[in-house]
């Protein structure tokens, strides 16, 4: 990702995440609805499973 963005598209996220070598050991989700927080947690699930995921709108 050659830009960073605070609209980024979920995919775009996802794609930078796996690339970070070592973690992250915790991701927190704070933009968008609770629907679209949800979505991108499970993605990130996917691709960082020993990752805690954070999502701001359960708090």
């Amino acid at each position: 990702m050659g830009f960073t963005s605070a609209h980024a598209a979920q995919d775009d996220l996802v794609k930078f995440v796996e690339q970070i070598e070592d973690g992250p050991s915790v991701i927190r989700i704070v933009h968008g609805d609770k629907e679209a927080q949800s979505r991108l947690a499970d993605k990130l699930r996917a691709c960082r499973p020993n990752a805690e995921i954070v999502i701001a709108a359960e708090l």
